[in-house]
């Protein structure tokens, strides 16, 4: 995994994002009765009964740390749903409690950023693809440190 442990490394944005969000992907393996866990891109597939957890990295906003490092705090949405006939808001708030006291287990994501706070949890209702969901809305804010390319130690 690479991440920020080596401050000395240049590591490119790309690889910082993604293996954030595939750590938070990696957190949702143990929790059972979720169908998919992807970045919402199968959604055209899902039918009737399906419940997914979708993680999609947001809104990246970057600050100088110092001479030679970026501060980045980027934004890491969690969205539960599913279409079961029978699915209650109250149970899907109680599965995604369960995910989010799988992510509080380790808030560094397995070291891939400094730590990763939450800042939302949104139950409701929402429309997918002419599917009505319940769902959940989680949203995380990642925290983590970018050496500079072109830095001098």
């Amino acid at each position: 995994m690479s991440g920020p442990s080596d401050p000395q490394a240049y590591i490119s944005l790309e690889t910082l994002v993604e293996d954030i969000v595939q750590a938070f992907k990696d957190a949702l393996v143990n929790i059972d009765d979720i169908d998919d866990i992807s970045e919402g891109e199968n959604v055209g597939e899902y039918g009737a009964g399906t419940t997914a957890v979708w993680v999609v990295p947001g809104q990246g906003r970057a600050t100088m740390s110092s001479t030679s490092s970026i501060k980045w705090q980027l934004q890491i949405y969690v969205i539960l749903l599913s279409s079961e006939e029978n699915a209650k808001l109250s149970d899907l708030r109680s599965k995604g409690y369960e995910i989010f006291d799988e992510y509080a287990k380790d808030y560094t994501r397995d070291g891939t950023c400094w730590a990763a706070f939450p800042r939302l949890f949104h139950p409701g209702y929402m429309l997918v693809d002419n599917l009505q969901y319940v769902g959940v809305l989680m949203q995380y804010e990642a925290v983590f440190y970018q050496k500079w390319i072109n830095a001098s130690s």
